[in-house]
């Protein structure tokens, strides 16, 4: 009998997304003026993690920090077309 394959819960697949927002946003260029803001909205967001109206409100603000970089680049869309969806997500559960 195989064993079924484990499936992260809802707190580390949250984790996951999270981990994996902030590696985009380290593949941001130094010189991208803006990105030190934006990683301090990372860490912001983790540390509201445990309240949903909060991380929401923190979520939005990276949403707009990522908005507001200069200059504009690949890396920078995905990271903000994936914010979004994690404030679309948040907004609806």
């Amino acid at each position: 009998m195989k064993s079924q394959p484990r499936r992260p819960s809802g707190n580390e697949a949250w984790t996951d997304q999270v981990n994996a927002l902030e590696r985009l946003i380290r593949w941001i260029s130094p010189r991208t003026i803006g990105r030190d803001r934006a990683l301090q909205r990372l860490i912001e967001m983790q540390t509201a993690a445990s309240d949903r109206w909060r991380l929401h409100d923190a979520v939005c603000l990276l949403s707009r920090d990522l908005d507001a970089l200069y200059p504009q680049g690949p890396i920078i869309r995905l990271a903000r077309r994936r914010v979004r969806d994690m404030a679309l997500t948040l907004a609806y559960l």
